[in-house]
């Protein structure tokens, strides 16, 4: 099956966007690998887990752990172990910290070794950096008040210290989606850590309740595409009960079940049904796919749940994300859809059904949407941010919300994919702009800002469905 609404703002930042072998670089010695191994061991609250076997050419992959405070505020209380991965070039090259913003992508499986396009533009190091309460980087009682912006952006802070001590050449920070926005709150709260961020694709969510993605998805594609799109979203709320059926039946199959939710399977459908064009357009769905009045209700299930890879999911494929679901309802912020006009009666559950802590975890505290912080960090940007690169896609909801650059934001630039989606790279950018990105990140690198594009390997866009809203995602 594929996923629930209450994982799509999950799966938009969660990408993958590329496959090991991206990058070619020199081969390391074992001489300099036993070296740098044995440094590793040495940094203060660092434990070296072994060499992940799946290193793109040119590198070594580390797994390792570091010791953080599980409240920044009281260093000396209690600890966990944050999980990173160090992608090993060359010591004297520059070095990016890279923020998926929920686990680090080998968390599914070892082979899935990512290394960003800042990296490869640079030709650098890499540390990836798991999120505080995601994957294997959980304290142990968890304790959700201290799953905040800032403890994460400590967590950072932390490593950045530790590390630089035998990487000293430029800092950079990148992510993507959620990673993006949490690379931003970081030069939020710690602005010298990194000489340049690339924050690809990063929502901005300053206000929650507002019309604000109606508005946007009531002008994406085109009118006949909408329409479609609406027809499909009818007719599978009028036969909610024979597509509910063929939900219940492969999840049974796979032993999974939808206690979750207040409102079981039925809920969980109707809130994927809602958010169809916002994932169809995230993902940049290809409009020729869309069943027509005469496709039988197979036909209409098959494209929800295997096309266009949208359909309720399980509590079991739901359970990795419940850490975002506290994060996007406490401090965030969410997509809101109405779509009354549209859907009417056909719609059951109230616009509360949204809220990603309506199906939360039993030891998860309730507390209330607080924007604040999102509103100041966004006014930050525009008025303090320095040597800041953002990346949009045209298409993308999630651009609805965004970050901009103002009067006294310095040496930063905005790019926007013409026709682009939440995951469309900055090769679909014309040669003119391409140029002007590859040379701002080099530059503050400390390089040349001569280069050209990074090719991307031809599988990239089918490795994005997967590990963005595939079956165990």
């Amino acid at each position: 099956m594929a996923v629930a609404v209450a994982t799509v703002f999950a799966m938009a930042g969660f990408a993958v966007p590329a496959t090991a072998g991206a990058a070619t670089a020199p081969s390391a010695t074992p001489a300099a690998n036993a070296s740098i191994i044995t440094q590793l061991k040495h940094l203060p609250g660092v434990t070296y887990l072994g060499k992940n076997p799946n290193a793109p050419t040119g590198y070594q992959v580390y797994e390792l752990e570091i010791r953080q405070p599980v409240n920044h505020h009281q260093r000396h209380g209690a600890t966990f172990e944050q999980h990173l991965e160090l992608y090993q070039r060359n010591v004297t090259a520059p070095m990016v910290m890279y923020l998926s913003g929920y686990f680090n992508y080998t968390f599914l499986s070892p082979k899935d070794v990512y290394l960003s396009d800042a990296t490869t533009i640079v030709k650098g190091n890499q540390i990836s950096v798991e999120h505080r309460f995601y994957g294997d980087s959980v304290p142990h009682p968890a304790r959700w008040k201290y799953l905040t912006v800032w403890q994460e952006a400590a967590d950072e802070h932390h490593v950045v210290q530790v590390f630089k001590q035998l990487y000293r050449a430029p800092w950079l920070i990148s992510g993507v989606s959620k990673g993006g926005e949490t690379a931003i709150f970081h030069d939020y709260y710690y602005p010298h850590d990194f000489a340049g961020t690339f924050a690809w694709s990063a929502p901005s969510i300053t206000h929650t309740f507002s019309d604000s993605y109606d508005n946007f998805l009531d002008n994406d594609g085109t009118a006949a595409c909408r329409t479609a799109l609406l027809n499909a979203q009818i007719r599978a709320l009028q036969n909610r009960t024979a597509m509910e059926a063929k939900l219940a039946k492969a999840a049974a199959a796979a032993g999974g079940t939808f206690n979750d939710w207040a409102g079981g399977l039925d809920e969980n459908y109707e809130l994927t049904v809602l958010f169809t064009p916002f994932v169809f357009w995230q993902y940049g769905g290809d409009c020729s796919t869309i069943p027509g009045p005469s496709a039988t209700l197979q036909q209409l299930y098959h494209w929800y749940n295997v096309v266009d890879v949208w359909l309720a999911s399980d509590d079991q494929e739901d359970a990795p994300y419940f850490t975002y679901d506290y994060q996007a309802a406490t401090q965030l912020g969410y997509p809101v859809l109405n779509e009354r006009a549209e859907l009417g009666s056909l719609l059951h559950y109230p616009l509360t059904a949204q809220n990603p802590l309506q199906d939360k975890l039993p030891s998860m505290p309730l507390r209330p949407l607080s924007q604040g912080l999102m509103r100041s960090v966004h006014q930050w940007v525009l008025t303090h941010g320095k040597n800041l690169l953002f990346l949009y896609g045209q298409d993308d909801p999630w651009s609805t919300q965004r970050f901009y650059l103002g009067s006294g934001t310095q040496d930063s630039a905005i790019f926007t994919i013409a026709g682009g989606n939440h995951v469309s790279p900055y090769t679909e950018l014309p040669a003119a702009q391409q140029k002007k990105f590859v040379a701002m990140l080099r530059t503050w690198a400390g390089l040349s800002s001569a280069g050209g594009p990074v090719e991307r390997p031809g599988g990239e866009q089918a490795l994005l469905s997967r590990d963005l809203i595939g079956p165990g995602i």
